[in-house]
């Protein structure tokens, strides 16, 4: 490494110091110096005043006396001297050491006082003599202000030492505030790293060295992925927990002259400092996701993630600390969009593609405004019996230039951008008024977490319940198994008291998620629903077979319904109803149908799916069931959604 950038690692590390020391010792110089010279100052300025008036009152007074002598002899007051000489003399205040003379209109020195010369330095003041109006001479007062100056000298002296112990003060006993006080201003509160503020400081300097050197520095974007989940399960303790274990990491694999910065939630930031190739800024971005990717001790949790990075090399070409920041933090979205727990360095093509997301965002807000969204209905199947028991809502967004568009492309950004709040509610008022008028079906509504952490999911259950007249035993709220292993006492009595309603609750996506039986004890849900993932295999791969297998036996232990979705196949069905699945759904029934298209699904559908040994229809005759209604569908007109 240069000396240059040495020399500047030096600064960066002691420059926070060396500030706080500079603003504290002129701030105590200042107070010092105050109380050293305010002091005797006032004090010589006070006396200073109170001599010159008093010169001032006495000449007024003898002026005055001796224009009346000369005004009651005009034509002979330069012989009236016995007169004057005793106002020159007379004595107006005690110890009284002034200088006094009398001069008429040419100059000349008619009667005197005192000392002929006063010592050093001596106050002066002259006053005119008048006859009828006319000036005819003029009185001088002289005083001299020596005696001042020992006293004054006294209290510089004494003021000295109180203001040297002034300095010292202030200069030691502030310190500890002002390290306080820079430290919350530059500072994360709770990994205690640098913010966006000292980061920006210290990119500006960085730039600053480029111009006189041949090298560069990067910045790596990085956040922890899936970080809003530990907060959604474990809770914001271990969240906060995790930060600062996470912060402790990055500093101890990061070079010294490196800045490692929190931006806000779990966004970090990190300045490298004079590098010469992109493979520099790789080789520092792999050590951090490596280190982040060994497992967390969270309060007994073991927990493992990862980490994405985005970075942006400085260019020379006079970017902002904003521009260069952004462009780390796209490369940073890439990143997470491509592969998690990667690396990806900014280019101009990024900013088309968050342009695109920009507009995606702003067409999801105007779908909603607008009524763009349409719900579709997966039926639900009773097994062995083969009975419609109930339907799923699914959302469906009819984009004016695109079509339908499935949840896949817009459900994770509603999340993001939080808009799943409005929408969610929207579905399940929506659902409720529409499924009214079925009966005996169910309505199964999915519950995103980001809706049940935001979106006062109880209070939206009982009114929509209440302005659809909808039977609570009927609806089915669907939830992942994140919303409940925080085991939180909100979550509890979130969901305490949406079942006080009435309304039963389903384990959804079961297995796929945190792999904990606990919650399962800690709350009574009414149906567990195997996840398609597994469905897909059955018949085939016996760690499928196991896994659903589990599955199903454990919800009839626990005497819950067991539900599988994403049916596709004879052979996926036939193992459901042999191992005592409760129900099915999926294309093997039928697609998404429309809310007109129920109605008509229900009066075409043949009860009886299951093995004909079982007492229901035959393999053949069940696999006919699908293409009949679809069959009846077309006859009417109608349309099945896709």
């Amino acid at each position: 490494m240069s000396a240059l950038p040495m020399r500047r690692e030096a600064d960066v590390e002691h420059q926070e110091g060396a500030l706080l020391s500079r603003i504290t010792t002129a701030i105590a110089l200042l107070a010092a110096v105050i109380v050293a010279i305010g002091a005797p100052f006032g004090y010589f300025y006070l006396m200073l005043a109170s001599d010159e008036g008093r010169l001032r009152a006495d000449a007024n007074v003898r002026s005055f006396l001796i224009s009346q002598v000369v005004s009651s002899d005009p034509d002979m007051w330069k012989f009236e001297g016995h007169a004057i000489d005793g106002i020159i003399s007379r004595s107006f205040h005690e110890e009284e050491v002034d200088s006094l003379a009398v001069r008429d209109a040419s100059g000349a020195v008619m009667y005197e006082h005192g000392p002929a010369k006063q010592p050093w330095p001596a106050l002066r003041t002259v006053r005119p003599i008048y006859d009828s109006g006319h000036v005819v001479g003029e009185i001088e007062l002289r005083h001299s202000i020596r005696h001042i100056f020992p006293i004054t000298a006294l209290i510089a002296f004494i003021s000295s030492i109180v203001g040297l112990g002034v300095f010292f003060a202030v200069r030691t006993f502030p310190m500890r505030a002002l390290e306080q006080a820079w430290q919350r201003a530059t500072h994360d509160p709770l990994t205690g790293l640098p913010n966006r503020l000292l980061l920006a400081d210290r990119i500006e300097q960085a730039a600053a060295l480029c111009a006189r050197s041949d090298t560069t520095f990067a910045i790596h974007c990085l956040d922890l992925d899936h970080f809003k989940d530990i907060n959604d399960t474990l809770g914001h303790r271990a969240g906060d927990l995790l930060l600062t274990q996470a912060g402790e990491r990055m500093a101890q694999c990061l070079r010294k002259g490196d800045t490692l910065a929190r931006t806000g939630g779990d966004e970090f930031v990190v300045l490298q400092p004079d590098i010469r190739t992109p493979d520099d800024a790789a080789a520092s971005a792999e050590k951090l996701i490596h280190t982040i990717s060994r497992p967390f001790d969270l309060d007994g949790h073991q927990v493992m993630l990862t980490t994405s990075v985005g970075i942006a090399l400085y260019e020379k070409s006079g970017q902002s600390t904003t521009e260069l920041l952004q462009n780390a933090d796209n490369a940073l979205y890439r990143a997470k969009s491509l592969q998690r727990g990667t690396l990806h360095f900014f280019d101009k093509g990024l900013n088309e593609r968050l342009d695109a997301r920009k507009k995606a965002e702003r067409e999801l807000r105007a779908a909603l405004a607008t009524n763009q969204f349409e719900l579709l209905y997966q039926p639900q199947i009773s097994l062995p019996g083969g009975a419609i028991t109930g339907v799923e809502v699914l959302i469906r967004w009819r984009h004016p230039i695109r079509g339908l568009v499935d949840p896949d492309e817009f459900i994770s950004l509603a999340e993001e951008t939080g808009l799943i709040v409005p929408i969610g509610e929207w579905v399940l008022r929506t659902a409720c008024s529409q499924a009214a008028k079925w009966n005996d079906l169910t309505l199964a509504v999915n519950v995103s977490p980001v809706q049940f952490r935001k979106g006062h999911i109880a209070a939206t259950v009982r009114e929509a319940l209440e302005e659809s007249g909808f039977p609570p035993d009927r609806l089915e709220l669907e939830i992942t198994e994140g919303i409940l292993i925080a085991d939180t006492e909100t979550t509890l009595n979130t969901l305490n008291e949406i079942r006080k309603l009435g309304v039963r609750i389903v384990m959804d996506d079961f297995g796929t998620g945190y792999s904990s039986l606990g919650y399962l004890r800690k709350f009574p849900f009414d149906k567990l629903k195997l996840d398609k993932s597994f469905v897909r295999d059955l018949g085939q791969n016996p760690d499928a077979d196991a896994i659903a297998h589990t599955i199903i036996d454990l919800a009839r232990t626990l005497k819950i319904t067991s539900n599988a979705e994403g049916v596709e196949s004879q052979t996926q069905l036939d193992w459901l109803v042999q191992q005592g699945c409760g129900e099915a759904q999926g294309y093997w029934f039928a697609r998404p149908l429309t809310y007109s298209d129920v109605d008509q699904f229900v009066a075409a559908f043949k009860p009886g799916v299951a093995k004909a040994e079982e007492g229901g229809l035959s393999s053949a005759e069940a696999s006919k069931n699908a293409g009949v209604v679809r069959s009846a569908l077309r006859k009417s007109g109608k349309s099945i959604g896709g």
